[in-house]
């Protein structure tokens, strides 16, 4: 009779894990709200280079060279977005801000690369378990 309870036991243990991980997934891959407003996009070091308010800074990875008026760097973020709402976010803001989309590469990770008047910017987006990290880079177009 003890193995049997044990049995059960177990049994509801795994459901109930099986169950919890599938109705969890929904919290982590929240949508970016399609209408952009000042409280849900965000401006770090670029001017022309939209972030997503649900994404954070990553400072002690990212670097910005300012010189002569030009910056050139790389901003690292990390969030719980849903990677393909980020890749169409990124796509329309960029273009919005005036940037022409040169390439796009998918899987297991998106990149884009954008230009722009003498520069260019690569944004790589890739989701984890737990995470999404973005990757942005602006350099000189040489």
């Amino acid at each position: 009779m003890f193995k049997l309870s044990k049995k059960i036991i177990l049994a509801a243990i795994f459901l109930s894990a099986f169950l919890l991980q599938f109705s969890g997934c929904a919290y982590f891959q929240r949508e970016i709200e399609p209408a952009e407003t000042a409280s849900t996009v965000k401006y770090y070091h670029f001017e022309d280079i939209r972030i997503p308010a649900e994404l954070k800074l990553d400072e002690r990875r990212s670097f910005i060279h300012d010189m002569a008026g030009f910056k050139a760097g790389t901003l690292y973020f990390t969030g719980y977005v849903n990677s393909d709402s980020l890749v169409a976010f990124f796509k329309d803001s960029m273009l919005n801000d005036g940037w022409e989309l040169k390439s796009t590469f998918r899987y297991p990770k998106t990149l884009h690369l954008f230009e722009k008047s003498k520069k260019i910017c690569i944004i790589i987006i890739k989701e984890e378990l737990l995470t999404t990290k973005v990757e942005i880079w602006v350099s000189p177009l040489l």
